[in-house]
């Protein structure tokens, strides 16, 4: 009987990851990519439009879609490097912020979401606005990372797919973790690492010109 209480709680478990599987903000805005005007729509609905270097407001969408409070000028990338509590390692959800040699609030970073890791190769997915593809794989050394507060964290990845180990805790009722949730990334292939991360100069950085004053005095 206990075991079939333990199949039964690990079946209800399993049903429920997958139920919400699709069902988190960065799942949602990834769906946007291909689609500008469902994109421009929901970045202008959420208070930040898409204009100039735009992965700052693509990420401050993102957080209030999420029900969070972006940082002050969030337009500017480096200025998220204070949200949140710092993380030393990548996780699925955190905040992921381009180094560059950049100081806080000055423009030429970039910024954007982790949605997978990779610690054999030292890279993680980013999920990013103004980026060559939603999703590129970059350098773990050249970023730092912010982790959102937990109810932000939840909205941000409802669409974890289990893994593997999600699945076997599940059914053990061993307790889940951010790091035994995988992305579900059936959309589109990630670029090659971006060598640059590390210094200034990338074509995906938040460098705006002298018409995007408003940006850059923004919320």
């Amino acid at each position: 009987m206990k075991y079939f209480l333990a199949a039964i709680g690990g079946a209800t478990a399993i049903m429920f990851l997958f139920y919400f599987a699709d069902q988190g903000v960065l799942g949602l805005a990834a769906k946007y990519a291909d689609d500008e005007p469902k994109l421009m729509k929901f970045m202008s609905d959420m208070g930040y439009p898409k204009i100039g270097e735009w992965c700052g407001e693509f990420a401050a969408s993102v957080i209030k879609r999420a029900g969070g409070t972006p940082p002050s000028r969030a337009a500017i990338a480096s200025n998220w490097r204070g949200y949140g509590t710092s993380d030393a390692m990548p996780h699925l959800g955190d905040v992921a912020v381009a180094d560059r040699g950049v100081p806080t609030g000055a423009i030429g970073s970039h910024v954007g979401f982790v949605t997978d890791v990779d610690l054999t190769n030292g890279t993680f997915t980013l999920e990013s606005g103004n980026s060559s593809n939603i999703y590129t794989t970059r350098k773990i050394s050249c970023f730092s990372f912010r982790t959102p507060p937990d109810d932000v964290l939840s909205a941000l990845i409802g669409n974890g797919v289990p893994s593997g180990t999600a699945i076997g805790n599940a059914v053990t009722g061993l307790p889940l973790s951010r790091a035994s949730i995988e992305v579900y990334t059936a959309v589109p292939a990630t670029s090659s690492p971006e060598p640059d991360d590390c210094a200034q100069g990338s074509v995906d950085a938040d460098n705006y010109g002298d018409n995007d004053a408003s940006a850059l005095s923004g919320p």
